[in-house]
Formats: structure tokens, sequence, C-alpha cells
């Protein structure tokens, strides 16, 4: 409609259908291509297509990019296929930069809402970086059957995949409510020495956060499959911060959210490395769990999976209001935890509990550590239960451990108080044979 809007700018009340885009650039949507200053942005409904070949950064549904000032977008429905683009790629705005962003109410119901790109995308925001925002009231549903898992309808090639946000960056406090996520999310990238990037962060709510302000997440829902390489979590990907001296970034969970499936949709978590029933791999953050987050997923993967996290670096984080279904099975290769598959030291684990099936395997001839709470440790544990049961090496296996509560000790100097396991337990190895 517009090749940029500037301050002040108001648009409301339209209807666009079977509209079509094709290899634009850089800065494309269906309002305008650009924006900055202070824009109102309500009542929207937009069909149609955007495609592209491997090109376009900055892609929206609504704005391609928007910088400085405020940003307040209200009461759109979306039933546009996005693809083929590159980075920054959304449903309503591509690129945030600099800004405050306010938006509520979004509906994505029908078949005909996708979004595809290389990295950072999701069906709001594709990257958010230097501000701060309030997401509400987001709903999306394109349930997937389990034959159809695969078939990735909020989908990249590289990384920062998110059913919501694919990527934030250096961010001031910011709030998500009222989400609810029924569909798949995921990347078909790889992860690789080459490019870093393929396949790695992704969430059914954010992809990556990279921020020192605080995240709070509340009534979100999550059902669907969730699939990446690297960093992969049913509501996050994965959080950093460059320095590792002091624990920067907080995520704190309030109301109700869970990650489950509902109706007829399939839900489960999958990927190669830090694989997590909630977050795929967090480092240096402080987790929150104000009430109760009910985990009901399968969580498939091959080095370090949890039902909880995959691996955890640097972190805090009491867990005690974190619900496991004992119907969730948490299958993975070494090392493999009810609660987290890899547990660094410079943080604690306390409060937790868990009721899920632990499966550990692995490559032939490998060692695997199967643990009811972590699969292998090199911090202290305290105040935890487990009453799942536990196998260890149940596929093609050298040499498995298996423990109530913990697989395994990095450094065999870790200490364990107040804890308990009622599951049973099993290791079993493989003998390992050379022809002569």
């Amino acid at each position: 409609l517009f090749s940029e809007l500037k301050n002040g700018a108001e648009v409301k009340n339209l209807n666009f259908s079977n509209i079509a885009f094709r290899n634009v650039s850089k800065d494309c949507g269906t309002i305008a291509g650009a924006a900055s200053g202070d824009i109102t942005i309500d009542n929207i409904t937009i069909t149609g297509t955007m495609a592209f070949e491997n090109m376009g950064d900055n892609i929206g549904g609504i704005l391609g990019s928007h910088k400085d000032g405020v940003l307040k977008i209200s009461n759109i429905t979306n039933n546009l296929s996005i693809s083929g683009a590159n980075n920054n790629v959304a449903g309503v705005v591509g690129n945030v930069e600099n800004a405050t962003f306010e938006f509520n109410n979004f509906d994505a119901t029908t078949t005909q809402f996708s979004v595809n790109g290389n990295c950072f995308v999701g069906s709001i925001v594709g990257k958010i970086s230097n501000s701060g925002y309030t997401i509400s009231d987001v709903y999306v549903n394109h349930i997937m059957p389990e034959q159809d898992k695969d078939v990735l309808i909020i989908s990249g090639t590289g990384g920062g995949i998110g059913g919501v946000i694919g990527c934030v960056n250096q961010c001031t406090d910011s709030t998500l409510s009222d989400i609810t996520i029924r569909t798949s999310v995921g990347s078909t990238g790889v992860s690789n020495n080459d490019s870093q990037m393929d396949g790695v962060y992704v969430g059914g709510v954010i992809g990556f956060i990279d921020t020192v302000g605080s995240t709070t997440i509340s009534d979100a829902k999550v059902s669907g499959h969730i699939k990446g390489d690297t960093c992969v979590g049913g509501f996050i990907g994965g959080t950093q911060y460059l320095s590792w001296s002091t624990t920067n970034i907080s995520i704190i969970f309030k109301g109700t959210n869970t990650i489950q499936p509902e109706e007829s949709s399939y839900s489960d978590v999958s990927g190669s490395t830090c694989v997590g029933g909630l977050i795929g791999c967090p480092l240096n953050t402080t987790i929150t769990i104000e009430k109760p987050i009910v985990i009901s997923t399968n969580v498939n993967g091959g080095d370090s999976v949890g039902g909880f996290c995959g691996g955890m670096w640097r972190c805090e984080c009491d867990l005690s209001n974190l619900q496991f279904s004992e119907t969730m099975t948490v299958n993975g290769g070494d090392p493999v935890g009810g609660i987290v598959g890899e547990l660094s030291q410079w943080g604690t684990l306390k409060n937790c509990y868990n009721e899920g099936i632990i499966l550990g395997g692995c490559a032939d001839g490998a060692t695997v550590y199967a643990g009811g709470i972590v699969g292998l440790s090199e911090a202290n544990i305290s105040s935890c239960g487990n009453k799942g049961p536990i196998m260890g090496g149940y596929a093609n296996c050298g040499e498995s451990f298996a423990g109530g509560i913990v697989g395994g000790d990095y450094n065999q100097s870790i200490t364990i108080s107040d804890c308990y396991n009622t599951g049973w337990i099993m290791a079993q190895s493989k003998p390992i044979t050379t022809n002569p």
C-alpha cells in the first residue's frame, strides 16, 4: 500500500484479498515496506501470498521493518502464505529496532497461513532488537496430524525460529501473554562449521533470546511438532549473553503455561543436540516459575536431552512448579535426564520432580548416561525426586550408566542432598567386539 510510513501515521479498517508479492529484495509488507516513529495500525485482514526465491530481508505480513518510536498494531487476521524469504520474516513485522512494540490480537486459523524464511522467523516478529515489547492474544491454529508432522508451518532453513518471535536481541523488560501456538514450528537446517545458525535455536514461542532484560511469559499454550537441530525447546530454543561472568538473562513464567497435545494435534520436541521440553539450552539465565507449568509432550534427541532443558550452563532455577506427565517420554543419547540432560557447574538445580519415562540409547560402542533428574552433572542437586522408569543403554551402547537422580558425575565431586527415587532403573551394555 505504501513504501514507507512516517511518524504519526495511522492505518485502520482494511481488508486485503488475494495479494501477491514476488521477489522483493528488502523491506516488504502489505501496509508498508518500512516505517519509523509513532505508528498505529488496527483492524487489518490479509489473504494471499508473498513468494521469494532465497531473497528478501525484513519481510512482514503487515510491515517489513520499523525503527524508532512506538509501534502499535492490533486486531490482525492473517491468512497469508509467506515462502522462500531470507532473514527477519514474520506474519506481522519482519524487523523491529530501537522501538517500543505493542501488539494485541492476532488470528491465524486457516490452512492458508504459513511463514517460511531462512533466519529469524516468527508468526508476529522475525527479529526485535534494542526495544521493549508487549505481545498479547496470539492465536495460531494450523493443526498437523502425526503423519504430516514434518510439514512445518512456521519454519526456516537457518536458525532463530519461533512460534511468536524468532530472535530477541538486547531488549528491555518485555512480556508475552495469552499465547496459543497449535501448529508445527521448526528448521530444516543442520548445524555445521560453515553455517553455525543452520537449525540452531528453535522454540515453540521464542527461538533465541540474547538480552539483559527480563522476558515474562504468561498463559501460553504450545501444541505441535517443534523441530530443529541444536538448541530446541518447547517454549524457547536457547538464551545467551556474551559475558560469562554473571547471570544476566531473566525468564519469568506466570499464569498457566502448558506444552501438550490438544484434540487431534500431534505434539513433540525433537532435535539433535540440546533438546528440552521447555527450553533447549539456557546460558547465564535465571528462570523463575511462579505458577505450575505442565509438560506433557515427548522429547526426542541425540546428545543432551531433558524433559525441562537439554543443556543448562550457569543458570539458577527453582523448579518446584514444574509438572511432568507420567505418559511423557524423554528419549536421547548421551546424556539424557528427566529434568536436564547436561548440567554444568556454576549453577544450581533444586525442587524438581519427574514422573516421565527416561530412555537413553546411543550409537554403536558409545557411552550413555541416563538419570531420573540429570543425565550428566557437574553441579549440586537438592530436594529433587524421581518416580519415572529409567533405562540406560537400550540400543547398541558400549557402557551405560543409569541413576535414580544422576546418571553420571563429571568430576565425582557433586553433592546430592534431600533427593529420592522410586522409579525402576536398568542399564545394559553391548559387548564391543573386534574382528581378528
